[in-house]
């Protein structure tokens, strides 16, 4: 069995060979759900920027646009850090771990780019937050299949 999101392609003979199931990437409120079971983020509101950022970053057209993991891996960074929100003057720092190649960090070292990004992902919470009952999404609160959660 074989899964993908198409980042890279596979062979028309490995495909023929295997059951092949496409995963498309979660929507800004699954992102979040995920983040509130596996990271250690204690914030709701910086969990949800974080998804928003991933979105954000997603239809940006990356060449390597960031995976689930990826973005665990950031909420851990920042939970070491101490950030309770990300912002524009973090980017030099996160660059990093948002941007995988070359051409990636080029678009994202463009000021107006990363504000760009950041205000999207403020945008992306503050409208999730706004439909999401309070209390309703956070550690315990929501029974994520592991399968499910690394797709």
């Amino acid at each position: 069995m074989l899964s993908s999101n198409e980042e890279r392609r596979l062979g028309d003979p490995l495909r023929r060979r295997c059951f092949y199931l496409r995963f498309e990437y979660p929507t800004v409120e699954r992102e979040t759900e995920i983040l509130s079971v596996r990271s250690g983020s204690e914030s709701p509101r910086l969990r949800g920027q974080l998804a928003g950022l991933a979105h954000a970053l997603r239809g940006w057209n990356m060449e390597k646009p960031p995976s689930i993991a990826e973005m665990l891996d950031l909420a851990r960074a920042l939970e070491i850090l101490g950030t309770e929100e990300i912002s524009h003057e973090q980017r030099d720092l996160l660059l990093p771990l948002l941007a995988k190649t070359e051409a990636d960090r080029k678009r994202l070292l463009l000021r107006s780019g990363f504000e760009g990004l950041v205000a999207d992902s403020r945008r992306y919470r503050d409208e999730l937050m706004s439909r999401v009952e309070p209390g309703k999404v956070g550690p315990g609160r929501v029974t994520i299949p592991p399968a499910e959660a690394v797709a």
